[in-house]
């Protein structure tokens, strides 16, 4: 292939990627995962049975569906579900309420059959043109038939749109990727006649639209939304991953304190998922000077707190620090004592090293910009009227303000340059969500996000199953997937093309760099607003 075509190939290959992300930035921003969700689990407990607890339905879920879903996004679907009634929850055990199971097993069923009649009614004419074909040659046609559609489905997602209300050129151009040559590729090795039979009466089938294909094709594409909603396939994801590698995320101090777990494990937690997951993105995951000089003041201050405490037997010190009211900076040392057996002295001169400690962890620590007293003075004025009548001591809010001056003149820096990199500040503060709402100018992007928001908006664009695509085929050979009418909004579709064309004029790379950084905006946000 000649450089040209290579790179005509490659385009092709980003635009249809492209596609796929805007199904999932778009679901992302209407909220409609959880709702793909929930229907998943309803399924679930129709297929594994009720008085199942929570780990059940994430192991059933895996099970039935084939998709890997987090704790936490099973814990709150089944909040709503329980809220509105669908699912009884007892003692932590959820089942099905008995009108609703009776519902979907009655959905479900309907399904299957009418998929059953909708091919059943197809092979009727193919016998006639074709009165010589097998049994066997029948069955082999039909589970052709469906893959086909699949691959379709599973291709285009929004575009199959076109197959429920056609327009002669819009499915022109949809079966013109389906040609005779790559027909013979996506499906299994057949018979010449077999092979001949499907150039020809595959595209007829999806030509000749009566009402009950409509009604069939629709439910497909609901099923592919619900698929394409939760997850991206791999090659998507590389191009997402790719995009984030332009992202820097500036730590505050209260992250250092759980990275060297000296706050509660629950808290502990939530950070260092959260930055996992950045960096397994390619987010570049960084400490300014001035963190590193903040850290070691804040350490001083406790030093005294760590000093002063009372000494504790090395056998108890872990049940103390479990049954202490509170995590904090000593109880945080009893555990390490009881661990290691470390002095006071030891454990605050190994914390005084942030840097090495930081560098252990593969975070480097950005060199200073200056910034003058006048600007950080006047910033450190607005971020104490934001927050009135509470108030921040004077090192902590200088440390604050310089991380918004700072994150501003970066993306002032990027913007002047055509750079794509993006820059944000990682915090478990939220009063800065605050600071930020009230000082923000008209149209600015927050400087701020919390580790668990970075984590419901990297989510989505993980991966959910070993084998994107084989998992797709498995799951739409099952009724339970096409039965997914009214689990997300109606006008979803066209949300979605509307999305796509409106970067098709782009190439591709600054479409999923433009696309992605909105989304990502737009999601910091909503999930803020929801959390003030």
């Amino acid at each position: 292939m000649n450089k040209q075509g290579f790179t005509q190939n490659k385009n092709e290959l980003k635009h249809h990627l492209l596609r796929r992300l805007v199904h999932v930035v778009i679901g992302n921003e209407e909220n409609v995962a959880s709702s793909a969700i929930t229907f998943f689990i309803e399924q679930t407990l129709s297929e594994i049975g009720n008085n199942k607890s929570q780990r059940d339905i994430v192991q059933g879920v895996r099970q039935v569906f084939l998709l890997n879903f987090t704790p936490e996004e099973i814990a709150g679907a089944l909040e709503k579900l329980s809220s509105n009634g669908k699912i009884l929850n007892t003692a932590g055990r959820y089942s099905l309420e008995v009108n609703r199971a009776e519902e979907i097993k009655k959905k479900n069923a309907e399904t299957r059959t009418f998929e059953e009649r909708i091919f059943a009614e197809w092979l009727v004419v193919i016998s006639i043109k074709y009165p010589n074909l097998s049994d066997d040659d029948k069955k082999r046609l039909t589970a052709d038939l469906q893959l086909y559609l699949n691959k379709i489905f599973l291709q285009h997602g929004a575009e199959c749109v076109t197959l429920i209300y056609p327009e002669e050129e819009k499915l022109n151009q949809l079966l013109k990727n389906y040609s005779t040559e790559t027909l013979d590729k996506i499906l299994p090795e057949r018979s010449e006649l077999l092979k001949e039979i499907r150039r020809v009466e595959f595209p007829l089938f999806l030509r000749q639209i009566d009402n009950e294909k409509k009604i069939y094709f629709a439910g497909i594409l609901d099923g592919t939304f619900v698929y394409n909603l939760v997850q991206v396939d791999p090659l998507t994801q590389k191009l997402i991953r790719d995009n984030y590698k332009n992202y820097h995320l500036y730590l505050d101090t209260n992250l250092l304190y759980s990275l060297f777990d000296l706050q509660d494990k629950r808290r502990t937690s939530t950070v260092e998922k959260a930055i996992n997951q950045a960096k397994s993105f390619g987010m570049k995951v960084v400490v300014s000077q001035q963190t590193v000089e903040e850290m070691k003041k804040s350490l001083t201050l406790k030093k005294e707190l760590l000093f002063s405490s009372p000494a504790i037997k090395r056998e108890l010190a872990e049940v103390g620090a479990d049954i202490s009211e509170e995590e904090n900076f000593v109880t945080a040392y009893w555990r390490a004592f009881h661990k290691t057996g470390i002095s006071k002295e030891d454990f605050i001169e190994k914390l005084t090293h942030v840097s090495e400690l930081l560098a252990a962890k593969n975070i480097p620590v950005e060199k200073s910009v200056e910034f003058g007293n006048d600007v950080i003075d006047k910033e450190v004025e607005l971020l104490n009227t934001a927050l009135s009548p509470q108030r921040k001591t004077d090192n902590v809010a200088r440390h604050d303000v310089y991380h918004k001056v700072l994150i501003r003149e970066l993306r002032k820096e990027a913007e002047q340059q055509q750079k794509p990199d993006k820059y944000w500040f990682l915090s478990l503060d939220s009063l800065l969500l605050t600071y930020d709402r009230n000082t923000r100018e008209k149209g600015e992007t927050p400087f701020v996000l919390l580790p668990h928001q970075l984590l419901q908006i990297l989510r989505p664009f993980g991966q959910r199953t070993q084998d994107y695509d084989a998992a797709f085929f498995e799951l739409f050979s099952r009724p339970q997937i096409k039965s997914a009418q009214g689990v997300l909004p109606t006008n979803l579709t066209q949300k979605i093309l509307a999305k796509m064309s409106g970067f098709n004029d782009l190439p591709p790379d600054i479409a999923l760099g433009i696309i992605l950084d909105q989304s990502f905006r737009k999601n910091v946000w909503g999930r803020r607003m929801t959390r003030l």
